[in-house]
């Protein structure tokens, strides 16, 4: 059965709900500035298991990609643990375009009409990366976001940088990790997903004898899916999605979460 979204695409997962917004000003944002362009290190970046949510049915992949990237290390902003790591709609509502006071006043969420949030009007699940971002830049989360138009940018960002937050389009396999965490990016599109990406491990082998180049990913469906929430996906099939309207980013200076107020 499928949902639609408020852009009038359609998902077959409530849980699938990234939608695809690209601003042209991004690429004067390119994380290729501000890292070395030596060769990508290996490198992955911590996200205590406590820190990690689960979105459960709701479509707020968006918020969970972000702030699992906000409580990873480095200098994570780990000092929001109550109602299971952070206050509920933090970022899914306000990116919607719900009315929120510690928002400008002249904030209108992403370019589709309705949401998910209480009184919208139509009702409808999803919203974009690139509003998510703006919404936790707008909260002081960070102090900048950057953008790898390359898979060499993205996996030099992954090893200088920090954790990076990806929107791609989901293929049914994806939901379903073996029990070693690999998920492979086979079959048709079911929706589009943002996750958090922790980082890359060079010839991962996995006891069944394969062995990969992989992204360590932090899913956002409860430490039951994959292996304690995470999962593995072939570096070379992340560039296919990449390809594909996807969109990888990176937070910067993270300034922390203390002194957040939210009304």
């Amino acid at each position: 059965m499928s949902l639609k979204l408020k852009d009038g695409s359609a998902t077959q997962d409530p849980c699938l709900d990234r939608l695809v917004e690209f601003d042209e000003r991004s690429r004067e944002f390119r994380v290729g500035s501000v890292v070395a362009t030596e060769k990508p290190k290996e490198r992955i970046w911590y996200l205590g298991r406590a820190l990690m949510g689960n979105q459960g049915q709701e479509g707020a992949c968006v918020e969970f990609g972000i702030m699992h990237s906000v409580l990873s290390a480095p200098k994570r902003a780990a000092s929001i643990v109550s109602q299971k790591v952070w206050p509920n709609h933090l970022i899914y509502w306000p990116a919607q375009g719900q009315p929120k006071s510690w928002l400008p006043t002249d904030w209108s969420g992403d370019p589709w009409p309705g949401g998910s949030y209480p009184e919208a009007t139509p009702t409808y699940e999803g919203t974009s990366v690139l509003t998510g971002l703006k919404v936790g830049l707008a909260l002081g989360m960070y102090k900048g976001f950057y953008w790898a138009l390359t898979l060499d940018e993205f996996l030099q960002g992954l090893g200088s940088v920090g954790s990076g937050v990806i929107g791609i389009w989901w293929t049914k396999s994806m939901s379903e990790p073996n029990q070693y965490g690999l998920i492979e990016a086979t079959g048709p599109d079911v929706g589009g997903h943002c996750v958090c990406v922790l980082g890359m491990d060079y010839g991962k082998r996995f006891p069944d004898g394969r062995v990969f180049d992989v992204l360590v990913i932090a899913q956002s469906w409860g430490p039951d899916h994959g292996v304690r929430g995470i999962v593995y996906l072939p570096i070379d099939q992340f560039d296919g999605l990449r390809q594909r309207q996807g969109e990888a980013a990176f937070i910067t200076d993270r300034a922390g979460l203390r002194n957040l107020t939210v009304t």
